[in-house]
């Protein structure tokens, strides 16, 4: 899986997150692990702008803020989220008071668990390595399959295995 479509995962998974919060009524802030960034938002595009500025975030649902900008006392809950990882777990962990706000993001959560793109594909293996049809006059290339790679005939060993 490339970079770009686990960042693209994760930020589906905490999407979904945000607008089902935001649709029921509810404020976000947005820590990024060393200080609260964003406080008490109900605009998705802000929100989502201040995420992945680091390697985790704690998203605030209802938080009360404090004044010198560090974690609230007040909250209906916390979400807890860790970039790099499969995608799809983004959400490492939340506040059992949030389960309710959980039920869509599951959804999306087992469709990319379970149809992702990061599963690896089929992979043929030969007993023999594979020669490739050549002109005649060209090298006679092959793939070694226990090398994992193309190869000359003519490379190192001087002879097709």
């Amino acid at each position: 899986m490339t970079v770009r479509i686990r960042q693209f995962i994760e930020r589906h998974v905490i999407g979904t997150f945000v607008q089902t919060a935001l649709a029921r009524g509810h404020n976000i802030s947005v820590n990024d692990g060393e200080e609260t960034t964003l406080w008490n938002s109900r605009d998705a595009k802000e929100i989502m702008g201040a995420l992945a500025a680091t390697d985790e975030d704690h998203l605030y649902v209802d938080a009360v803020k404090v004044p010198d900008g560090g974690r609230p006392v007040m909250l209906l809950g916390e979400v807890f989220c860790v970039y790099g990882n499969s995608g799809y777990d983004v959400i490492c962990d939340y506040h059992v008071g949030l389960e309710p706000l959980m039920s869509e993001v599951d959804k999306v959560v087992d469709y990319w668990d379970s149809e992702g793109p990061w599963q690896d594909p089929p992979v043929l293996v030969f007993e023999r390595p594979q020669i490739l049809p050549t002109p005649e006059g060209a090298p006679v290339t092959y793939w070694d399959d226990r090398r994992r790679t193309w190869r000359d005939a003519g490379d190192e060993e001087g002879q097709l295995p």
